[in-house]
């Protein structure tokens, strides 16, 4: 049989493989491209922050400076509103209760805080100064029907000779004394005149008397005291009314103005805190009480008491141990710690079963009471 030969040829057709590398290569080229120019616009930027940033420095400290005076300016307003109204409420609230007592009902009281407010609003002297004359006025026996023409009186004078609320002050005082001891004296017309006022030839101008006449009857002791005060106040409004009308234009009368009515906001404001009424949160369900004994014991060194006794401070703990032994030792009769006290020796100048430096208690201190 004769032999055949078979040929066969095989071609590769790389064509599409060849096509598709170069989609892949021109990808990638556009590829490390767009992320070349990303790069580069990220650096600008960057870039330009940071020279934004130096050329600004100066700009942002000064900003950073005025919001930090800001915010302590704020603070420090946000102090003093709170310490105003709470002096002013805590005021009202001590006046209140004190009227109450002299006037033996909270109403009558009540009702002569309301006629001071509204004497206290149109006057150019501070509010607070009116309240403690009153207070004085009553406790030394003075009418409260003359309590607020007393006190006209006496703004209108002082406002007159150019006084201040000390001046109100003092002759609140000197009027409340000559009511108390039923006596005026030479030191009290002396003490008037001090002040820019004729006592003596005012009292006489309205007991149709001179004003030596009154010196000597004062003198002689004959000059009533009750009549004299009423003759003063009336004789100082013929003299001086209107004064203290006068002094709300001036420059230091529109400056009080704005203090009262600051001192009226800062009062509002801590009104829930401390009613000048009477009460508040700080004298509610006893909460000032409590918070007075969280501070304690947070503050001391023995805090918190078991059964009668200090412990020891907070992370004491071998100390603690230590006593707890001592404690099992002089309950039951046994062996002590060596370098301790017996638990029934009483150290020099303490109480029996106390340890004389830690003030553990003891034996008998842990019996019930």
């Amino acid at each position: 049989m004769a032999d055949r030969n078979v040929k066969v040829s095989v071609r590769a057709d790389v064509s599409d493989f060849k096509r598709g590398m170069a989609d892949a290569e021109r990808s990638a080229d556009r590829l490390a491209s767009s992320t070349s120019k990303a790069a580069e616009k990220s650096k600008s930027g960057l870039s330009g922050l940071a020279q934004s940033a130096r050329d600004n420095s100066q700009a942002w400290q000064t900003v950073g400076g005025a919001l930090t005076v800001y915010g302590t300016a704020v603070a420090g307003l946000a102090t003093l509103v709170g310490k105003v109204g709470i002096e002013y409420n805590t005021l009202r609230q001590r006046s209140g209760a004190a009227l109450t007592t002299l006037t033996g009902s909270a109403e009558e009281a009540n009702a002569q805080m309301d006629k001071l407010d509204a004497f206290a609003t149109t006057s150019p002297f501070a509010r607070d100064v009116f309240i403690k004359a009153q207070q004085q006025m009553f406790g030394f026996g003075i009418e409260a029907q003359k309590v607020i023409p007393y006190l006209d009186a006496i703004q209108n004078a002082v406002a007159a000779a150019g006084g201040s609320n000390n001046d109100i002050s003092e002759l609140s005082r000197i009027f409340s004394q000559i009511s108390a001891s039923a006596k005026i004296t030479a030191t009290d017309l002396r003490e008037f005149g001090n002040r820019g006022i004729d006592a003596a030839t005012i009292i006489g101008s309205q007991m149709g008397k001179t004003g030596a006449q009154i010196r000597e009857e004062i003198t002689d002791g004959t000059l009533d005291a009750g009549a004299a005060l009423d003759a003063l106040a009336a004789g100082m409004q013929d003299r001086f009314g209107g004064a203290a009308d006068n002094v709300k234009n001036t420059f230091l009368g529109a400056v009080d103005r704005v203090k009262a009515a600051f001192r009226d906001l800062s009062s509002s404001l801590m009104t829930p805190l401390v009613d000048p009424e009477g009460g508040g949160a700080v004298g509610r369900s006893g909460s000032a009480g409590a918070v007075a004994r969280i501070h304690c014991a947070a503050g001391s060194p023995r805090a918190p008491v078991r059964d009668g006794a200090p412990a020891p401070a907070r992370g004491d703990h071998r100390l603690e141990r230590r006593d707890r032994r001592a404690v099992r030792a002089g309950v039951g009769g046994g062996a002590r710690p060596r370098g301790r006290p017996p638990a029934s020796t009483a150290p020099s100048g303490g109480r029996a079963g106390v340890h004389p430096h830690h003030r553990i208690a003891v034996g008998p201190a842990f019996r019930s009471r």
